[in-house]
């Protein structure tokens, strides 16, 4: 992986289910990578603000293919991919969510549309889990 953090990027050239994405933070980049980034990265504090970030996302930045938002304290994130509905994980009592979790999720997420088509044939699927989320 090639380290850009320093600027909240981040590009992978591996294979297995690493994939060739750029994982960019929006705050810490400057516009023409926030435009060109596969996942864009933001944070939040509260799942409302969240959402509503999810929902500007794709359009605001149609380049990207995988948003995450987290809890300013980690306590949560959301991925979503455009027309899919969102995957809502939470921290254990307690605990928090590490930086490094997420941004593998979003890569694992990108590679696994990537290899299985999803990205290239216009194949609907459906990505989601029922779990309940914090109020």
């Amino acid at each position: 992986m090639t380290d850009m953090s320093h600027c909240g990027i981040s590009a992978s050239y591996g294979d297995g289910f690493e994939s060739d994405a750029v994982v960019v933070e929006l705050g810490r980049s400057g516009r023409c990578w926030v435009q060109s980034a596969d996942i864009l990265v933001s944070d939040h504090p509260s799942l409302r603000a969240a959402r509503q970030w999810l929902k500007s996302a794709f359009h605001s930045y149609p380049g990207c293919t995988v948003a995450v938002t987290r809890h300013t304290n980690r306590q949560w994130f959301i991925m979503a991919v455009r027309r899919h509905p969102p995957l809502l994980v939470v921290a254990g009592k307690g605990g928090a969510v590490p930086d490094r979790l997420v941004e593998s999720a979003a890569r694992a997420l990108y590679a696994w549309m990537l290899q299985t088509g999803h990205l290239t044939s216009g194949y609907q699927c459906r990505i989601g889990l029922g779990m309940p989320g914090p109020r």
